[in-house]
């Protein structure tokens, strides 16, 4: 698996970005933007606790007791097309 961090620097690289970087908010941060931009309250706690369920993993733990078979493209491979998208 790829960390954040390898996945931005393959997309970086194939759109001929190779400085961009993961950058993590902090999740006071998120919450205040969320909210400062008028979502109310209680759904921008909620949208917050689920990132913060994807930074710790515990969003995934039932995914990875019942990981499905995966396809064969790889990141590698993907971010090629992408770039061509991206690029238009």
């Amino acid at each position: 698996m790829l960390s954040c961090n390898e996945i931005a620097a393959l997309i970086g690289t194939a759109i001929g970005k190779p400085q961009l970087q993961w950058i993590t908010v902090p999740d006071e941060t998120v919450l205040n933007t969320f909210i400062k931009l008028g979502m109310e309250p209680s759904t921008a706690q909620a949208f917050t606790d689920m990132n913060i369920g994807i930074q710790n993993g515990s969003i995934y733990a039932d995914y990875y007791k019942h990981q499905p078979e995966l396809g064969q493209t790889k990141m590698a491979d993907y971010v090629k097309e992408f770039a061509q998208i991206y690029q238009q």
